[in-house]
């Protein structure tokens, strides 16, 4: 595309494009570019799956997949786009990558994942693409050993506009003392148990997935609220809380990677949340302990800061308005869609 052309740049975008997903979070952001945007969903259903929804989608994956990579290849070819992009890229074929890549399209994946092994996904298809943006720093080393260096960048999370903002209300409503959302897992099911234990009669609330089989049901059954919220509930609820906990999954496979960041690290800033999050080198170049967010190391200082700020509403909210000012724009998903998209005008003017 020469520099006078007045053809409007194009992306075609495979996913999951459920809820408020990062695959439709990059969506809005390539059209707040003024991109023209087609997007390929793998599934698009909202609110939580009943039993025998999920073993009909089981049962049907085999087809699901064949027309998910019939659908992509089918668009790329009828809108010779300028991109394509997935977000991790599970059931995509090397087939299609291959269809792709004959068409002259530069493919993309965004991996938005701590770990590879998922199904549906094979780690090396990841040859296939022209570039990767990996939001997790641990992988660029890894992926550039196996790939080049010139194929992989750390790009992070973001949040959604529009999704991810604070609701309008007049004042916070602290209807809640300590919220989680997210999906259980063992490491976060320990940090909560605790500060469950030290704080029985605080009002804590979780939401997420398989919560319901934690080992610690009894302590925490009274906590867990319910399955995961989504969209404006989501933002009402970080916003309305006092305090949200920013912790992740731990260890889960045998890579020994966690993560050090997640959504959340982006989305409860976003929500105008207070945060306490893990610490860690990472958090740390995102928002000033202290300062916007705080952080802990251990569970002890994880106690001693949660009684400091229950207590201190004026100094949350100092700190949350800095966060928030922080986080947005600079965080959202627009600004991740500028970056690949600059990526992309870098690759074209090196090929001129």
């Amino acid at each position: 595309m020469n520099a006078g052309s007045k053809e409007k740049t194009s992306i075609v975008i495979a996913g999951d494009f459920r809820y408020n997903s990062t695959a439709l979070g990059l969506a809005n952001g390539f059209r707040s570019l003024g991109w023209s945007v087609r997007e390929v969903a793998l599934s698009r259903s909202s609110g939580q799956e009943s039993k025998i929804e999920r073993i009909v989608r089981r049962a049907l994956r085999p087809f699901i997949v064949r027309r998910y990579n019939n659908d992509i290849i089918s668009t790329v070819i009828a809108s010779r786009p300028h991109l394509f992009l997935t977000v991790k890229g599970s059931f995509i074929s090397p087939a299609t990558l291959k269809v792709i890549a004959e068409d002259c399209v530069p493919a993309v994946n965004y991996f938005p994942d701590c770990r590879m092994s998922y199904p549906g996904f094979d780690e090396s298809i990841l040859c296939g693409y022209d570039r990767i943006f990996t939001t997790k720093s641990f992988h660029v080393d890894y992926l550039k050993d196996r790939l080049g260096p010139d194929k992989v960048q750390f790009l992070h999370h973001g949040y959604m506009t529009g999704v991810h903002a604070p609701p309008d209300l007049s004042a916070p409503l602290f209807n809640t003392d300590i919220l989680y959302i997210g999906n259980h897992s063992l490491e976060k099911e320990s940090w909560l148990f605790s500060v469950k234990r030290r704080f029985p009669r605080l009002r804590i609330k979780i939401f997420g997935n398989r919560w319901q089989n934690a080992h610690c049901s009894t302590i925490l059954g009274e906590s867990v609220t319910g399955g995961p919220v989504y969209g404006r509930d989501y933002a009402a609820a970080i916003h309305s809380a006092k305090i949200n906990l920013g912790i992740h999954m731990g260890i889960t496979d045998s890579s020994g990677w966690y993560d050090r960041v997640s959504t959340r690290t982006f989305e409860i800033p976003a929500c105008k949340g207070f945060m306490l999050h893990v610490d860690n080198e990472e958090v740390r170049q995102l928002f000033v302990p202290g300062v916007e967010i705080d952080v802990f190391k251990n569970i002890e200082e994880l106690f001693e800061k949660i009684e400091y700020y229950l207590v201190r509403d004026d100094i949350r909210r100092e700190m949350v308005e800095r966060a928030y000012n922080r986080c947005v724009p600079a965080y959202s998903y627009d600004a991740r869609a500028r970056v690949i998209a600059d990526w992309l005008l870098s690759e074209k003017m090196a090929v001129q």
